[in-house]
């Protein structure tokens, strides 16, 4: 996991029961390729939390989301798109399943 220099994880909370974190943003955390997405879940796992729900909010981060669900099975994908990003769902991107060629 990356971690900016300018600012460290804050320490571990005392272990929690087990629970899901329901609403995450991995990317937001500094998440960028499935080892920092493992180093962020297995984080949270020391405390008891035993899976993690990713949020996107436009198809950008959508994508991400999705992926990082396939990197990890404690890690579940949240799929919606904000209503300020409503403009991002053209009839292209319908056709193409949310995946914009580059160029468009």
């Amino acid at each position: 996991m990356r971690v900016s220099s300018k600012r460290q994880p804050p320490p571990a909370p005392q272990r929690l029961s087990p629970l899901i974190d329901a609403h995450t943003h991995l990317d937001a955390c500094g998440a960028k390729d499935a080892d920092d997405v493992h180093a962020i879940v297995d984080r949270a796992a020391a405390v008891g939390v035993t899976a993690v729900v990713t949020i996107a909010d436009d198809l950008a981060s959508a994508r991400w989301v999705t992926q990082a669900a396939e990197w990890d099975p404690r890690v579940y994908a949240a799929v919606a798109l904000h209503p300020t990003r409503a403009d991002a769902l053209t009839d292209a991107a319908l056709e193409c399943g949310g995946h914009q060629q580059h160029g468009q």
